[in-house]
């Protein structure tokens, strides 16, 4: 939203969202992110910080780790989901629609940007991994490959992790699917 109300783009920007839980078991994974397994966190010295000031007493409530990492998710993306010009000022994509149906989703971005979708999807390989996806994590499937994670939690964490979702009130996501809810 800040960037959308100071940049007159030519075309909307792209706001490309994924799952919390997935987002967040990958950064643990790559980034190795000790600081965020911290008893407690700390208020950041940075913009817009008030959304951690109002939320810092749950979050330092959480577990470290893939909880509270799931709830700075929720933090820092809330405010892009709810903000009014959600859909309008730019183009939302899920990462898990575009791995299922990569020749929908770029289309309808080419769409948004009044061009012709076969410059995206000429071409296309859809089971090309990503850089961070390790060794022979890569499922064959793209359904498998959305969903690979849900076998790494348990059910009493997943159900915490939706608690959480409730908390902030993402409606979006569920921490027992891998699809978001459209």
């Amino acid at each position: 939203p800040w960037l959308t109300t100071r940049i007159a783009f030519v075309r909307p920007p792209v706001l490309l969202l994924r799952h919390p839980v997935p987002t967040v078991l990958s950064q643990l994974r790559t980034f190795h992110l000790e600081e965020q397994m911290r008893p407690r966190i700390k208020m950041p010295d940075a913009v817009f910080s008030e959304r951690y000031s109002a939320n810092l007493d749950y979050l330092n409530g959480l577990a470290p780790g893939l909880e509270r990492n799931v709830a700075m998710w929720c933090v820092n993306n809330l405010s892009t989901i709810r903000d009014p010009r959600h859909g309008k000022a730019w183009v939302t994509v899920h990462y898990e629609d575009l791995l299922l149906d990569p020749q929908r989703e770029l289309s309808r971005i080419a769409l948004a940007w009044g061009i012709d979708p076969s410059i995206f999807t000429e071409g296309l390989d859809p089971h090309k991994a990503s850089a961070t996806t390790f060794g022979s994590d890569l499922r064959r499937r793209p359904a498998e490959q959305a969903g690979k994670w849900r076998d790494r939690i348990e059910h009493d964490q997943k159900q915490r992790i939706q608690n959480i979702l409730d908390h902030f009130e993402v409606d979006e996501y569920s921490a027992f699917e891998a699809a978001p809810v459209h």
